[in-house]
């Protein structure tokens, strides 16, 4: 009879190639670290922000805006609840992102609401 708690008698030769390690920050593309900091949310809120369009805009010093485009009011506002949670999920993906902005379309025009990297509201 096999003693299942008794790794002595198993053999554990993995390859490298055989085990999963998750890509730095450093060596992901812009896509796939917008992939994890969709991720980084829950069911709820990634249902939302799938419904949402992204674009970085960086300026000349490095640093960049992570804009976020919302379907509706209702999603905008949901997400300014969630600004905590944002905030660290970018600090989580990109160095130099220092602020987000939360857009919708009305009446044409794009009408947007400027996070710093602290959380707090910048007034245009």
């Amino acid at each position: 009879m096999t003693d299942s708690y008794n790794f002595e008698d198993e053999e554990f030769n993995f390859e490298r190639e055989d085990l999963f390690y998750p890509k730095l920050t450093g060596e992901m593309s812009e896509g796939e670290k917008l992939r994890r900091f969709q991720q980084l949310f829950d069911g709820c809120n990634r249902a939302l922000l799938q419904e949402c369009l992204f674009r970085i805009l960086y300026q000349t010093d490095g640093t960049g805006t992570l804009e976020i485009l919302c379907p509706s009011q209702i999603a905008v506002e949901s997400l300014i609840e969630k600004k905590r949670k944002i905030v660290n999920n970018i600090n989580t993906c990109w160095e130099n992102i220092k602020f987000f902005s939360l857009c919708i379309r009305e009446n044409g025009k794009l009408v947007y609401q400027t996070f710093s990297h602290s959380g707090h509201q910048i007034m245009p």
